[in-house]
């Protein structure tokens, strides 16, 4: 398969804060082995210097990759990297497929870097994208948190402010795109609701690698922490479920010793002035920021409950992470998180928006130990069987064969 040569086209990769940059970093870690692999994405600097550099990132991989940044963007830029990264990649990608002579392109949505390209005219070459999620489905989960558009993230301030050109820009894309995978069979759904021309839509799962993310991750991290850990990972936004936590926190700390550790990437100021409007103990919580991903493992290891109550999610990798570890996850029965939580066999569904249902079911495990640990090897055997990142690369490696026929 060595004489496959794939661009992986991301406008999120190292450092990767969301969903569809773990999404792109595993599958070409896996994919590294098997396929020539060109991975084509944007550079991400502080103060004037590259978080990684494509000597870094390629060092990551072992050198069996090759990297290519069309463009550089703060790294702190959460939402207009993206129109950059559609810029560079019209005026550069088709010169550099037919520079690296590749096969194939794989992109995601709704990302669409390849935006200005496709609606210019028919790419000349092969391609393939996975849908995560929606335009709708985004503004749908942010507002559904029912807060006021100043609470709001900068990048979900943008989303509905240009929703109507967002839409506008999904629909002419899909239409223009050929070839489609999904992560979820709930999103299969959703967009063969919405856009009938995507019949043919294939279902490949989110997956992880169990070795990786292992309850044998355990390390020092954390170790200054002597209570429970409750573990939120996530962007720090509404529509996250991040309000939720907060709000559910006053009862689980009255009835239990625990502490909080809210690891990702967002301003933490506006929640800083909630948790002191409802009189949280600083003792009780840590904000840790962008935790780098090759500390993840190590993070999830070192918590007793994992939290993901968003809004708004198709298959979330992070929940499937945290599952990988043997974590006790609790998360919203929303979307296709169903389709990896057993409701009390392998983790605790509750609803979104529900800070009374999370505050119970958050005590309920840490006044049972027994019952936290056997969610939380359940919930790795889940991950073993079904959610294998081997798996995924194996099913992604014969479509890409299936579609450069």
């Amino acid at each position: 398969m060595k004489d496959m040569r794939l661009g992986l086209l991301t406008s999120e990769f190292l450092p990767n804060w969301g969903g569809v940059g773990t999404y792109c970093v595993e599958l070409a870690r896996m994919l590294s082995d098997a396929i020539d692999l060109h991975v084509i994405t944007i550079g991400r600097e502080k103060r004037g210097e590259l978080v990684y550099s494509e000597e870094k990132i390629r060092h990551l991989f072992d050198d069996k990759i090759s990297v290519h940044f069309l463009a550089v963007s703060p790294v702190d830029d959460t939402f207009l990297y993206n129109a950059k990264m559609q810029f560079s990649t019209r005026r550069k990608l088709t010169g550099l497929v037919r520079e690296q002579g590749l096969d194939l392109v794989h992109t995601n949505f709704p990302h669409m870097p390849d935006l200005l390209l496709k609606l210019r005219r028919k790419l000349p070459f092969h391609s393939l994208t996975t849908v995560h999620t929606t335009i709708a489905g985004q503004k749908e989960g942010i507002m559904s948190s029912k807060n006021s558009f100043l609470q709001m993230d900068f990048s979900e301030k943008s989303t509905i402010l240009l929703y109507g050109g967002l839409r506008v820009a999904e629909e002419l894309y899909l239409r223009k795109s050929e070839n489609f995978v999904t992560v979820s069979n709930w999103m299969k759904s959703q967009v063969q609701q919405t856009w009938p021309f995507m019949a043919d839509t294939r279902v490949i799962h989110n997956g992880v690698d169990p070795e990786k993310f292992s309850p044998k991750a355990r390390t020092g991290f954390l170790s200054e922490i002597s209570d429970p850990i409750v573990l939120f990972s996530s962007r720090l936004t509404m529509a996250k479920g991040l309000n939720t936590v907060i709000h559910a926190m006053p009862k689980v700390l009255k009835e239990n010793k625990a502490h909080f550790v809210f690891a990702g990437a967002g301003p933490k100021e506006t929640w800083i002035h909630l948790l002191d409007k409802l009189k949280i103990d600083k003792r009780c919580y840590t904000f840790s920021g962008y935790v780098d991903y090759q500390l993840l493992p190590s993070l999830y290891a070192m918590a007793d409950v994992f939290l993901m109550p968003s809004l708004y999610e198709n298959l979330p990798i992070r929940i499937l992470e945290a599952m990988a570890c043997e974590c006790s996850v609790v998360a919203s029965n929303i979307c296709a998180v169903p389709e990896a939580i057993k409701d009390g066999e392998n983790g605790i569904l509750v609803n979104p928006n529900d800070a009374d249902g999370l505050s119970k079911a958050i005590s309920m495990l840490l006044e049972d130990k027994d019952y936290r640990r056997r969610l939380g090897r359940n919930a790795r055997r889940t991950v073993v069987e079904n959610f294998s990142l081997k798996t995924l690369a194996k099913e992604m490696v014969t479509i890409y064969q299936e579609v450069c026929r």
